[in-house]
This record gives C-alpha cells, structure tokens and sequence, in this order.
C-alpha cells in the first residue's frame, strides 16, 4: 500500500468522528427547534423529554433552562422546577417584562405548591412588576393566602381586596371565586382588632375624681357659708326687732 494511499485512509478516520459529531449536532439543533415549537403550543410533557435530554448532554443556556423548570412547573415536578427557575431567571434581566413575570409566576406557584409560603411572596410581587393588568387577580388572591398562612391578617385582607378589585374588572364572570374572596375578608376582618376609644388611665382618673370632690367640696363649703351668714343676718334681725319691742313696751 501506497504512502500517499495510507495518508489519505488516516486523514479519513481522522475526519469520521468529526462528521458525525456534527451530524449529531445538526440533529440536536433540529431536536431544539422542535421543543420550542412544543412549548409554544403549550405541550409541556414533549418539549420536557427533548430539553432534558439535551440539557444532559450539552449546557442549555439560561432561556431554555427557565423552558425547562416551567415544563416541569407544568408537570406537577414543583422540586425540580424551583431548582431551574431559581438559576435561570436572574440571568433574564435583558428579556421582555412580560416572559419575564410568566417566569416569576411559575416559580413563585411551584413554591407555593410546596407550602414555601415566604419564599413565594416576593416572586409572586416581582411577577405584579412586570406582568399585564389583567393578569393580576390570581397573584394577589395567592398572595392573601400567604399572607393569611402566616396570620398576618391585615395583609392578607388588603391583597384579598386587590384581588377582587381586578377579578371584577376583568373577570366578572368568576363569580364563585368573587364570593369565595368576600368571605375570606370577612373572615380575615375578624382577626384584626379595631380600633378603641382611648380611656382615662388610673392616675388619670384618680386625679380628676380628686378635683371633682375638691370642687363639690369647695362648693358645698361655699353654699354653707353664705347660709351661715343668712342666718346670722336673721337672728341679728330678729335681736335687733326683739330690743326695739321691749323698748317701746317699757315705755309705755
């Protein structure tokens, strides 16, 4: 065999592993665009198994893992879907506000599937941030609960209270849930003390019951001495007549 023969055989084998590599990935690339069509037709489970085979195999930049922890949020995985959402979305900060809230949405309801109430309301209030009006309702009904978990009372009625504002406005026709929310409010009303007349501390009191007997006092002492001085004004009257009688009588 030929030295020129022998070159070429080596340069072959050489190249072999290089075009299937790119085979490969030509059909990994095909199998991306295939699960972000998945995704946009909101089939979750399908674009799941591509992006997680992928994920395994290559390092998917931080949009594609936010893809994959809401395909997992949509799967009832809410453990592994906390564990995507919480690395990929801090790096997003460049998308559009909108994907962004559906992002904090997803992860701020996987936590608050798991009963991580507190760890929940600070995405579910980034998620208010960014999203449309219209998409409000739920986020402030599912901070109420948090907030009433928690039993901070007046927060959770003031978030039960914005979010009936908005299922009003924009969806009036969920009427269970409008009544469902009333009834939360009332019963979170409860809970919160009302606020009372200030009374009269003890020393206070005392002081001004002491003024009220030294001033009934004083005035009692008044009326006595005005009727003392009555009545020494009579008898001095009644002496004075008395004398002047005897008088006249003795002369006679």
């Amino acid at each position: 065999m030929s030295k020129r023969l022998l070159s070429f055989l080596f340069l072959l084998m050489a190249l072999f592993p290089a075009c299937r590599l790119f085979a490969q990935r030509s059909q990994d690339v095909e199998q991306l665009g295939r699960a972000i069509e998945y995704f946009s037709s909101a089939k979750y489970h399908e674009a799941l198994l591509i992006l997680d085979r992928l994920n395994k195999q290559y390092t998917l930049n931080p949009r594609y893992l936010a893809y994959l922890g809401v395909c997992h949020y949509y799967e009832w995985n809410y453990a592994e879907a906390i564990q995507y959402l919480d690395k990929a979305i801090p790096q997003l900060s460049a998308f559009s506000p909108h994907e962004r809230s559906f992002y904090y949405w997803s992860n701020a309801e996987s936590h608050f599937l798991l009963g991580r109430y507190d760890e929940a309301i600070p995405l579910y209030e980034k998620m208010l941030n960014l999203c449309y009006e219209n998409e409000k309702a739920d986020a402030f009904y599912r901070l109420g609960f948090c907030h009433m978990f928690a039993e901070d009372w007046q927060k959770a009625c003031d978030n039960y209270k914005q979010a009936a504002h908005y299922y009003t406005y924009y969806r009036p026709e969920e009427r269970a849930r409008l009544v469902q929310i009333n009834n939360m409010i009332a019963g979170c009303e409860k809970h919160i003390p009302q606020p009372t007349i200030p009374s009269l501390s003890a020393e206070v009191a005392d002081t001004t019951a002491t003024k009220i007997v030294a001033s009934s006092t004083t005035s009692a002492h008044t009326v006595s001495r005005k009727m003392l001085y009555e009545a020494v004004q009579r008898m001095l009257a009644s002496t004075k007549l008395n004398g002047i009688k005897s008088f006249t009588e003795s002369k006679q």
